[in-house]
């Protein structure tokens, strides 16, 4: 993150209670943004969006910016 000036928002989908443990080393470039409750304020700041089987990837759809979509299961 350092050495491309980059810093990485996720939101925990609402249901999720059990926080990441994020050192204090790389706070920095790791942001918890569970809390904000402005989904398309974070759209609209954000170059990329990395998501599971959300519907928020058709929100994202109109920035025409790119998206990684990540089925982990």
């Amino acid at each position: 993150c350092e050495k491309n000036n980059a810093v990485v928002l996720f939101k925990m989908h609402p249901f999720v209670k059990n926080r990441l443990n994020i050192s204090r080393a790389h706070r920095k470039y790791f942001v918890d943004v569970s809390d904000y409750r402005e989904v398309n304020d974070i759209l609209f700041v954000t170059d990329l969006l990395i998501s599971d089987y959300s519907s928020l990837i058709y929100e994202y759809a109109v920035f025409k910016k790119p998206m990684i979509f990540y089925a982990f299961d």
